[in-house]
């Protein structure tokens, strides 16, 4: 799975995923943030649920703020309910 965030948009952050998942086996993929590399995303806020397997990206305008720093991890569920977290990832506002 490759994920990115974007560092330079102004009030939001637009986060980007390629999952490695078959359509089929596909469930849903979860986007979680929070505001401290200290705090993981999971004990956080839940952003969204994507349910389309098409949809590869995420646009987060939530509290954003100028000039701030969110991180994020996303959590993949298949059909089977196995999940797979992404490594943190790191996004920010443009200041």
């Amino acid at each position: 799975e490759h994920t990115y965030a974007s560092n330079s948009e102004y009030n939001k952050i637009t986060i980007n995923w390629i999952d490695n998942l078959e359509e089929e086996e596909f469930y849903a993929l979860e986007i979680w943030r929070s505001n401290s590399e200290n705090v993981s995303p999971f004990n956080d806020t839940q952003l969204a649920t994507i349910t389309d397997y098409n949809e590869n990206s995420f646009e987060d305008y939530y509290l954003m703020g100028d000039g701030m720093i969110w991180y994020y991890k996303l959590r993949v569920i298949d059909i089977y309910g196995n999940t797979n977290e992404s490594e943190l990832i790191i996004g920010s506002s443009h200041p």
